[in-house]
């Protein structure tokens, strides 16, 4: 049904002269929808990585303050329990970002693999994810334009 739909789609602008497929004109819409998309709250899969190992630098740290407390006074309002658990919720809101990130490569391999001719030997194995591809935490489904 999706098939017909599009190919009435094509032929409608063909015949208005807006789409040439000998010629090579091709486009695809743009449409700007809104989202809560915020640059703020997106992480790519590269930058989650450095600040899962980054959190595991800041969560070591906070252990080693937390066994010289008895000998030294902490700062006012640390409290290393809640910075730990802070911490730790942010380091797997990044592994979940990641683990997204990574399905989806997974599933564009598996459909490119899908288009794939018969007669090419074995699957390719799926690619890694892009350093810079990126998943919105507000709005998973949303991208920045």
């Amino acid at each position: 049904m999706l098939a017909a739909a599009f190919a009435q789609v094509l032929e409608l602008a063909a015949h208005c002269g807006v789409l040439k497929v000998a010629g090579i004109t091709v486009a695809i819409d743009g449409t700007k929808v809104l989202a809560n998309a915020s640059k703020h709250a997106a992480t790519s899969y590269g930058r989650a990585g450095e600040t899962m190992r980054q959190l595991d630098l800041e969560v070591a740290e906070l252990l080693a303050k937390a066994e010289q407390a008895d000998a030294t006074p902490l700062q006012d309002g640390l409290s290393i329990p809640a910075e730990v658990a802070r911490r730790q919720e942010r380091k797997a809101k990044r592994a979940q970002a990641r683990a997204a990130i990574e399905a989806r490569a997974y599933a564009r391999a598996m459909a490119d693999q899908a288009q794939r001719a018969p007669d090419q030997p074995g699957p390719p194995p799926p690619a890694p994810p892009a350093p810079k591809e990126q998943v919105n935490f507000t709005d998973p489904d949303s991208a920045i334009m």
